[in-house]
């Protein structure tokens, strides 16, 4: 699934994992609460990462992932990242036929 971007590019249909340790940390280079997008926070306290979802008044939903989790969640992105986006195929002299050598004079 792909959807075209001005100019002719395809665009992904999953957006880049971005990186945000600039904002997960406090001052301190503590944890903090940090917006990841679509009403969802994320925080990291006592070994574990919380994510809520919040109407601006309050927290509606919790989710308590270990560390653990949160790599497979990221596992996941990629796979199905890699699912919906896949490599173009390689031309046919790229492609790996063997590893056959040619010796001269033999």
């Amino acid at each position: 699934m792909h959807q075209e971007r001005d100019g002719g590019e395809e665009a992904s249909a999953l957006p880049p994992i971005r990186i945000m340790s600039r904002f997960a940390l406090d001052e301190h280079g503590q944890p903090q609460k940090t917006y990841i997008g679509d009403g969802i926070y994320i925080e990291f306290v006592n070994g574990v990462f919380n994510m809520t979802t919040e109407n601006g008044i309050s927290i509606t939903n919790t989710i308590v992932l270990e560390p653990i989790h949160m790599v497979n969640v990221e596992r996941y992105y990629q796979a199905v990242k890699e699912a919906l986006d896949p490599k173009p195929p390689l031309p046919e002299e790229e492609k790996d036929v063997g590893h056959e050598t040619t010796v001269p004079g033999v």
